[in-house]
């Protein structure tokens, strides 16, 4: 793959993961989109962003795990309010990541650890976009369960799926724009 490629693929990943946690409910304002900006700004993880990067995976996992497991999965480690209580709160999400892994919901990955201490660089926007991806799957199959009976969801997430977010992305724009307007 060229480097512009991976470049591209990336900004790809990284606009579809905002699309996913606006169409989740995330507050616009965390990623920068105010009422004259409409477009997510991409990049924001080409550097460490600790803040932002614990923030969309704490929105990310409690929509997919519900209030009452979140606050029980984050309890003592959300909100943080230092280092130490940073570190404890990751190892949370690892945990969760790895159970995810466990049961198929996300691919396998040996560079979680790293890429969680970091939350910079294309790795780190890669796993956001599964959380979301995933989360929002799981929160269209618990909002409208008898669509889903009706027409199943595609497959879970696999390793192969993130080669589609090139596809994906405009899915994900439409969705969006159908909640703004309904």
């Amino acid at each position: 793959m060229t480097m512009d490629r991976e470049k591209e693929r990336e900004i790809e990943l990284e606009s579809a993961m905002y699309t996913n946690c606006l169409l989740l409910g995330l507050d616009p304002s965390i990623i920068g989109l105010g009422a004259s900006n409409g477009t997510p700004r991409v990049g924001l993880f080409r550097h460490s962003n600790p803040k932002l990067g614990e923030q969309l995976l704490y929105f990310i996992l409690s929509s997919l795990r519900g209030p009452v497991q979140s606050a029980r999965d984050f309890d003592r480690v959300w909100p943080i309010f230092d280092s130490a209580q940073s570190r404890d709160f990751r190892k949370v999400v690892q945990g969760i990541i790895t159970e995810l892994e466990a049961q198929g919901a996300l691919p396998r990955s040996n560079s979680r650890v790293s890429s969680l201490a970091t939350c910079c660089g294309p790795r780190f926007v890669e796993l956001l976009w599964q959380l979301s991806l995933h989360a929002l799957r799981e929160s269209h199959r618990r909002n409208f369960a008898a669509d889903v009976a009706s027409n199943p969801l595609p497959a879970p997430l696999t390793d192969v799926a993130f080669s589609h977010a090139a596809t994906l992305l405009p899915v994900t724009k439409v969705m969006h724009l159908y909640k703004l307007f309904v």
